[in-house]
């Protein structure tokens, strides 16, 4: 869904840079891994599909349309969500390969897409 969408993945990108603290440490996605958690969430895109939904237990119809909402993103940080094992790994091999891709000077995380 985010993927395809090239202004979303910039506004995506901007907000995990700044949430993620990337402008406070030069070292964050080159020596030390980071990972940023972006909950999502669809919802109806009419206000009244979505009150019937909230306010009633049934379904609205066969089709309905809908919006995607980004929530939250939220930084992976080792005091609060503990060590990042295995994904360091994971880490290790797309900074590797990005840095044979001529990114070197690019700063490779990790996302991770989720609802609440």
């Amino acid at each position: 869904m985010l993927s395809v969408n090239p202004l979303l993945m910039a506004y995506l990108k901007i907000g995990i840079v700044f949430d993620c603290s990337l402008f406070d440490n030069p070292r964050i996605g080159f020596d030390v891994p980071f990972m940023a958690r972006v909950d999502i969430a669809v919802e109806p895109s009419d206000f009244l599909d979505f009150m019937s939904l909230y306010l009633n237990d049934e379904a609205v119809g066969e089709k309905l349309q809908g919006m995607l909402q980004v929530n939250a993103i939220t930084p992976w940080h080792s005091s609060v969500h503990g060590p990042l094992m295995p994904k360091r790994q994971t880490w290790r091999e797309a900074r590797a390969k990005y840095n044979a891709e001529g990114f070197a000077k690019d700063p490779v995380g990790l996302r991770e897409l989720g609802d609440r």
